[in-house]
């Protein structure tokens, strides 16, 4: 039997902390950390695997997390929209979120090491263009796409209340 694809999941690579405020599921990582995963250290692993890339997709969440601390002790990561990042900005510069730049980069070198993208909760990304001032609906999802056709972030609308990073 031969696999006509693969879908490698690039998602809650990383528990919500204080490290990982530009998004849970890093490109790449400025620490020697060997507990941090990136996407760059599963796609060199893959590199070296017999996997052909002519066959691989990629599975993206871009999502916002939070940990949401429960009584007893326990916790757990949960997703967010970005409608939530928008119009609470203040109360929300401890959740993981991707900028658009960030989000641009990962599609960039997701296009170098993949045959397609795999998107998920497309449904929390900023749907209606009043909530984060981007001018445009679905931002996330386009800094990606951009990124995958090779247009920079800079020539894309920005949206300062998406991108919480420039608050927080």
């Amino acid at each position: 039997m031969v696999a006509d694809f693969f879908v490698l999941r690039l998602d809650q690579m990383n528990e919500c902390t204080h490290d990982f405020l530009d998004g849970i599921n890093p490109l790449d990582s400025s620490e020697q950390n060997e507990d941090v995963i990136t996407i760059k250290n599963i796609l060199e692993a893959i590199e070296e695997s017999s996997i052909n890339r002519d066959k691989l997709y990629l599975y993206l969440d871009y999502s916002p997390s939070v940990i949401e601390l429960y009584d007893d002790g326990s916790y757990a990561t949960l997703c967010k929209g970005y409608e939530e990042v928008c119009k609470s900005q203040t109360q929300t510069c401890d959740w993981c979120s991707d900028s658009l730049e960030s989000l641009n980069k990962k599609g960039t070198y997701m296009r170098q090491h993949s045959k397609g993208l795999v998107l998920s909760f497309i449904d929390l990304d900023a749907y209606d263009d009043k909530w984060c001032d981007c001018k445009k609906s679905f931002p996330g999802f386009y800094a990606i796409l951009d990124g995958w056709n090779g247009v920079p972030v800079d020539s894309m609308q920005q949206c300062p209340l998406f991108d919480k990073n420039d608050i927080c």
